[in-house]
């Protein structure tokens, strides 16, 4: 794995027993809460929340986007493929093939298909698009970066489809077909969850993570 990306292996999320705590218990984990959040206060730290939806795919590994890789929610899912490196968010959709050097891969399509879960029933969007930068590692390791092509013809008061993806709490996110050094690939149906994710925001920190 690229060392430049700062890659972060998941938390694993730790479970709450289902029967209520004794008194006495109860009473010591509000004094264990009270104590970190007495010292947040006087330091002037804030803990931020944020919703975020986190995709699975093999041998993944979980990147933040924010501040060169230092910060906000761990988004960007990055995993091998077929000899290359592919990362993908949703919300905004951010799509990524990274090829080491001699190996040529492009997308066979422009379209990403996201279907979901929400309160109100079952919802599926297609995204078109468009490409956003392209960059080099020294030679070694080659980047194309994709993302969301917008409808010039939005109208003020439709949601957006990072609102939508943000209600679904379970989905798919299906990617285009990519031909890897002449060898096609078909398309990649990934699932994703809802996840949250906190973190202390330090006092006059010259970034912080956005929502």
């Amino acid at each position: 794995m690229p060392s430049d990306l700062h890659l972060h292996r998941s938390l694993q999320t730790a479970i709450a027993p289902h029967h209520a705590p004794a008194p006495r218990r109860y009473a010591t984990l509000l004094r264990a809460g009270f104590v970190p959040g007495c010292c947040l206060l006087l330091s002037g730290c804030t803990v931020g929340f944020w919703s975020y939806q986190q995709i699975a795919a093999p041998e993944a590994q979980y990147v933040q986007v924010n501040c060169d890789g230092h910060d906000g929610p761990p988004k960007l899912t990055y995993y091998p493929f077929h000899e290359i490196f592919i990362g993908v968010a949703v919300e905004p959709l951010d799509l990524r093939l990274r090829t080491p050097r001699g190996v040529h891969a492009h997308l066979d399509g422009d379209s990403v298909v996201v279907s979901g879960h929400t309160d109100k029933g079952n919802l599926e969007l297609t995204l078109k698009l468009k490409t956003a930068a392209e960059a080099s590692d020294a030679g070694s390791l080659a980047e194309m970066r994709f993302e969301e092509r917008h409808d010039s013809g939005w109208a003020p008061g439709v949601p957006s489809s990072e609102t939508q993806i943000d209600t679904m709490s379970t989905g798919t996110i299906r990617l285009p077909p990519i031909t890897i050094d002449n060898t096609p690939w078909p398309s990649q149906s990934l699932p994703f969850t809802r996840k949250i994710y906190s973190q202390v925001m330090q006092p006059k920190s010259a970034c912080t993570a956005q929502p």
